[in-house]
């Protein structure tokens, strides 16, 4: 007869299970064009009544070397540098895209980078914005 041991701890079948899809979803971004290296940076999505707001998390980075663009309904947040300094190398590159939804006025975007954190404010489109109606 054979024994088939099971885990012990349903836990760690989980962070097996997320470690085989972060590598093959790591795998396959890099055969999309993402090269190695390229780092995609934490983010929160906030919602108010005229703004949403996205906050990343950019650790160090300066912000001359933050790029960010709008094209086609996509944002992108790119952060890239190699700088030799004295006995070491600084180095890194982040890049992260969200698809806007057609509510937002991508000519009015604004960023702010502060302690590490860059904040874009995607103000809604006036036609998006809640509004009230006067009762005669």
């Amino acid at each position: 007869m054979t024994l088939i041991r099971y885990p012990q701890n349903v836990f760690n079948s989980i962070q097996e299970l997320d470690r085989f899809f972060d590598e093959a979803f790591t795998a396959f971004s890099r055969g999309n064009g993402t090269a190695a290296g390229v780092q995609r940076p934490a983010a929160d999505w906030l919602e108010e009544d005229k703004n949403y707001l996205v906050h990343l998390e950019l650790p160090g980075v300066p912000k001359e070397a933050v790029n960010i663009s709008v094209q086609d309904g996509v944002l992108t947040v790119e952060a890239k540098q190699e700088a030799k300094e004295e006995n070491r190398q600084r180095r890194f590159h982040y890049r992260r895209s969200f698809h806007l939804p057609d509510t937002v006025d991508a000519e009015a975007v604004t960023a702010k980078l502060e302690h590490g954190v860059l904040q874009l404010t995607l103000p809604k489109a006036e036609k998006a914005q809640p509004r009230q109606i006067a009762v005669e």
